[in-house]
């Protein structure tokens, strides 16, 4: 059964998109292209005025490197990239979110 509270929360697939862009940095100009769809329709998205198919929420996902659930609000985890930091980094990181960890579960 679902919880109730959760019944009522109204998802906004347009604000998700829109924060996702902003965080890499992308116009809109920019993320259209890189989704391969008109700067309008990436507006229409944003702005709840349109749906867009499942391919170009493929597209999405791969672009803000997230996952089709996080995109659809089903899941609310964000996804963090690391394929783009040094070894040394990624160590460092991973070091960190495991010492957050032990710590928010002791």
């Amino acid at each position: 059964m679902l919880d109730k509270e959760k019944d009522y929360e109204v998802y906004d697939f347009g604000r998700r998109l829109r924060l996702l862009r902003e965080r890499q940095h992308l116009s809109q100009a920019k993320a259209a292209q890189k989704v391969s769809i008109s700067k309008n329709s990436l507006y229409r998205y944003e702005n709840n005025l349109q749906e867009p198919t499942l391919g170009t929420l493929k597209r999405f996902a791969v672009c803000y490197n997230t996952t089709l659930d996080y995109l659809a609000g089903l899941d609310d985890t964000a996804i963090v990239a690391v394929h783009g930091l040094s070894p040394e980094k990624r160590e460092l990181f991973c070091r960190f979110v495991r010492e957050f960890v032990e710590k928010s579960d002791g």
